[in-house]
């Protein structure tokens, strides 16, 4: 190989070289900023779960999902036959979080989506609320034919039906 040809192969072995370090480095900042909205979410659930003391299911998760959402976290309303609740975006799936009963639903250190907890309604026990009776929100989580989505947009909610995957 002549001196022109090995200095082309020298110069991209570098290029390709730093792009993988550089690649690696994205995916670091990536999953620690994944990591960051778990834990924003669950701060934020805390802080405002210690200051409700009893009403509005609406109001409260609706107040979670504006300050998640002002906070660059995904998060959405889900209307489930009678009870409403907040759903966070992270790691690449969605995550209950329901202020007004105090309570998200771990399994295995995760927490659980709508779609989860109305697959195996068990899981609802990971969380003792005083607010409604297990057999009352097992219910309310199975039946997903009356479930609404709801997202806001400049303040007014735009309604989706069904749950999302």
């Amino acid at each position: 190989m002549n001196k022109k040809g090995s200095i082309i192969w020298f110069l991209l072995a570098i290029i390709v070289f730093f792009g993988a370090i550089s690649g690696f480095m994205y995916m670091w900042q990536d999953n620690n900023r994944l990591i960051n909205e778990k834990q924003q979410s669950i701060d934020l659930f805390n802080r405002l779960k210690a200051n409700h003391t009893n009403g509005n299911c609406g109001k409260i998760n609706r107040q979670f999902i504006e300050e998640a959402n002002m906070m660059g976290i995904k998060a959405i309303e889900h209307r489930l036959d009678g009870h409403i609740i907040a759903e966070v975006y992270y790691n690449w799936s969605w995550h209950v979080f329901d202020v007004d009963l105090g309570c998200y639903y771990e399994s295995k250190g995760k927490i659980l989506s709508v779609q989860e907890l109305a697959l195996e309604p068990l899981k609802l026990r990971s969380c003792n609320s005083t607010k409604i009776p297990y057999e009352e929100l097992t219910k309310i989580y199975a039946s997903t034919d009356d479930n609404v989505i709801c997202t806001y947009l400049f303040g007014k909610c735009n309604v989706w039906k069904g749950v999302l995957g």
